[in-house]
């Protein structure tokens, strides 16, 4: 089994190069039940098919037309979503449209996806994936049971959208998706609050008109609140554990952990200033090594150039997240206010002899041109120690931010540091190049800020039934 937990085999007449990724079974047994199911599935299609296509063309959606009645325990069970092919090509479309705005890409998708609706039996029949490679391209063929779980079916969708976006410069060989990636990816986009892109079959009539449950979230002020309750009291595994997993990551109990360590490090890179598009180079260049963990550093190139550089900056994220009380954050607009008072330093100043004394604010990068060693000093490392405390009640999506902040600060000071210990000649010229190095960096953030600052606010929504 591979990183990805694929499994190998083929259906019947398909190709020597294709390719099936089961995220559902686990046993040998589930295996051939769900072969038997499908290739029983396709057996009832032709005159009675029902196809549907999606908005954009690349889904199409088969299923029998043959009624049947679905088993009472799935019916009514809630975390189900029951679909057919219209409401199958329009979930696709929102997985996707959904995904693509993660990535900040356009849509230009090359591979069509089609997706097989087969009669479910238990809540845990297996969905399969199959990569198929021709002349113009690849295909890819995803077989669903028409009652699946809302968070398996969310996942597979995010697996077979990711490799048709890593496979779309791929000539024959496929790209071989990292678990953390599928894993931590899914759990971000069911973070976000729109489950509403997962639809269900109309169930219930009142006067005639058909009512279907649709689960909708509002915005979630917190992100990470999913993550945070897997890890409740959990250490997040390490770089290595969420590269190679172990058979004991996934016994009863552990799954969550995984899971939630996946979303917080793939939440983690998105953080990163340009974290969409190192993702969106990272699945360009997939295919183009046996070892993702090489594709990895080649998208995430200007923050990583080793291994050791992604495990380093994990362990730290890590430690950050454990030191948070999720529960008790700020919201918002709340962490802006308390940011910005944080960065504003006002200072008592005199106009003139004998004159009034004025409040007026002073910028990080005045404090750093302007003032003398000793008063900066006791100045930045208490500026350091606010927006470590501050850290920890910030709202999630910028900590980032602070932490570039602080990173400008103790760059500055061992730079200083540093050039106490050159000759006098040489002194002053590094004392130059170091403020002049932290003032720009710092109004590149401060330009950052601004731009962020303007965006619009989320308002949490209450759901309702």
């Amino acid at each position: 089994m591979n990183p990805a937990g694929s499994v190998l085999f083929a259906f019947a007449g398909a190709s020597a190069r294709s390719r099936l990724l089961s995220l559902q079974p686990k046993s040998l047994l589930a295996l051939l039940l769900l072969l038997s199911a499908v290739v029983g599935a396709q057996a009832q299609f032709g005159a009675e098919a029902i196809t549907a296509r999606s908005r954009s063309a690349q889904f199409v959606v088969r299923a029998s037309r043959l009624a049947r009645a679905v088993p009472q325990q799935l019916s009514t069970n809630r975390s189900c979503l029951l679909l057919e092919p219209t409401i199958a090509a329009v979930s696709c479309e929102r997985v996707k449209a959904l995904l693509l705005r993660q990535l900040r890409a356009a849509d230009a998708w090359r591979g069509k996806v089609f997706v097989t609706l087969y009669p479910a039996q238990t809540a845990n029949d297996g969905i399969s994936l199959r990569a198929e490679y021709f002349r113009d391209g690849w295909q890819y063929e995803i077989s669903v049971p028409d009652v699946v779980d809302r968070v398996t079916y969310v996942k597979a969708m995010t697996q077979i959208l990711l490799l048709e976006i890593a496979n779309r410069g791929a000539a024959e060989r496929s790209a071989e998706l990292p678990l953390w990636l599928v894993e931590g990816f899914s759990e971000e986009l069911l973070a976000s609050g729109e489950l509403q892109m997962a639809l269900s079959k109309p169930q219930d009539f009142a006067n005639g008109l058909a009512l279907s449950a649709s689960f909708v979230d509002g915005v979630r002020d917190n992100p990470l609140e999913r993550a945070h309750r897997k890890l409740l009291d959990r250490t997040p595994l390490t770089f290595e554990q969420l590269s190679w997993p172990a058979e004991n990551e996934f016994k009863a109990g552990q799954e969550d952990v995984y899971r939630g360590s996946a979303h917080l490090f793939v939440h983690s890179l998105f953080a990163l200033n340009d974290g969409a598009e190192c993702f969106r180079s990272a699945l360009a260049v997939m295919p183009r090594f046996l070892n993702w963990q090489f594709a990895l550093l080649e998208g995430f190139k200007p923050h990583f150039a080793r291994v050791l550089d992604v495990e380093k900056w994990w362990a730290l994220e890590a430690a950050h997240f454990q030191g948070r009380d999720l529960n008790h954050t700020w919201t918002a607009e709340e962490s802006w206010n308390r940011f910005e008072e944080t960065l504003a330093s006002r200072m008592q100043t005199q106009t003139e002899t004998n004159g009034l004394r004025v409040w007026s604010s002073l910028s990080l990068q005045q404090i750093i041109q302007d003032w003398q060693p000793d008063v900066q000093d006791e100045f930045l490392n208490r500026k350091l120690q606010d927006l470590n405390a501050l850290r920890l009640r910030l709202h999630v999506d910028l900590v980032p931010l602070v932490d570039e902040y602080r990173s400008v600060i103790e760059v500055f000071i061992q730079k200083r540091t540093r050039s106490g210990f050159v000759l006098f000649s040489r002194k002053a010229s590094l004392l130059r190049q170091a403020k002049a190095e932290a003032v720009a960096r710092l109004d590149v953030l401060d330009s950052n800020r601004n731009a962020l600052r303007s965006k619009p606010v989320a308002v949490p929504t209450t759901a309702k039934n």
